[in-house]
């Protein structure tokens, strides 16, 4: 099985499980921080699912390592 389906399949329950509970007792800044980051990653998901370039982790540790490495090496 495809780990993107699986993904896929977490990402929805939790929008079902944590967004319905989120609506209930939560304040409205919960609400839509939980909504951007569940939009954002479901994003990158479907980016990588299509193949499109995607910045990865790795990618941001080592931009952000870089000018410091540079300095000390």
């Amino acid at each position: 099985m495809n780990w993107n389906i699986i993904l896929l399949l977490v990402m929805v329950y939790t929008l079902i499980k944590e967004g319905l509970q989120l609506k209930k007792r939560a304040l409205r800044r919960d609400r839509i921080v939980f909504t951007l980051l569940w939009m954002m990653t479901f994003g990158v998901l479907l980016a990588e699912w299509r193949g499109y370039p995607v910045i990865r982790p790795l990618d941001w540790i080592r931009a952000a390592t870089w000018p410091l490495s540079r300095w000390l090496g």
